[in-house]
């Protein structure tokens, strides 16, 4: 994959891609934790021309392990009916499988990393744990799905195994404009511990749902404002993190068209 090509993909995964006339859907990027070495890679990599309206719910994620993540697989079931593969990385190891039941998705993963993804491990909806897969070396990470999102996929750099991971989320544009959820702002740099970074503030919310009692007086029914029902945009906020995270892994959002 060239460079072009990887900006490009990025990119896209940070971009509005309108499924259908009611609905309006965001992929966005957690932080990916790891070292930097590989190339950039996103699975599945079609999100680059973002034509992913016939894909459904991830089915089955497969690693190829050893000490380390040495390669990654995901297989989506297609709403056209059968079911697409992809994955990156290297084939050394030994193949151990996830399947995720209908109506199973992944709410957290956690793992350790060094120069490498040493370890994953991934939780679900269904309470079920998946690992730990992999070595015990390395800086402990975890990644806890924001409310409303969805893990679509995955994101790093990989070669001759996976050198950094992160999650894809697909988030319903309308779900964040009635209910917006608070997601911290991934950090620049060697992404392998914590950022001492503080998370933006959360966007925000209605300030007629908030009742001001100050002028209450004692036995003296307040009298309710009134809701106008009014719903806050959140697409420029949505898009000014998406210019910062660009910007901050090492990428030109006007150059590749952001």
């Amino acid at each position: 994959m060239n460079t072009r090509i990887q900006i490009i993909a990025t990119l896209f995964i940070l971009s509005f891609i309108t499924i259908n006339t009611k609905a309006s859907i965001l992929y966005t990027g957690s932080t990916a934790y790891g070292g930097n070495g590989g190339q950039s890679f996103i699975l599945p990599e079609v999100l680059a021309t973002g034509n992913v309206s016939n894909f459904g719910d991830m089915k089955k994620i497969s690693l190829k392990v050893s000490n380390r993540i040495e390669k990654i697989q995901v297989t989506w079931s297609m709403k056209r009916g059968g079911a697409f593969t992809e994955g990156t990385g290297e084939n050394g190891g030994t193949w151990k499988h996830i399947y995720l039941a209908n109506g199973e998705y992944i709410t957290k993963v956690t793992g350790k990393t060094g120069r490498f993804v040493n370890q994953v491990t991934f939780y679900t909806n269904y309470r079920r744990k998946f690992g730990p897969f992999g070595g015990n070396e390395g800086t402990p990470f975890q990644i806890t799905v924001p409310a409303g999102y969805k893990v679509f996929g995955f994101f790093g750099n990989s070669g001759q195994c996976i050198d950094k991971l992160g999650l894809v989320y697909e988030v319903d544009e309308d779900k964040i404009n009635n209910n917006p959820p608070v997601v911290t702002r991934p950090p620049s740099g060697n992404q392998s511990g914590n950022s001492g970074r503080p998370a933006p503030r959360p966007s925000a919310t209605n300030p007629q749902n908030v009742r001001d009692h100050r002028n209450q007086t004692t036995g003296r029914k307040p009298t309710p404002k009134k809701r106008t029902g009014k719903v806050v945009d959140h697409r420029k906020d949505l898009e000014k993190e998406r210019r910062e995270w660009l910007l901050e892994n090492g990428f030109d959002p006007d150059r590749a068209g952001g």
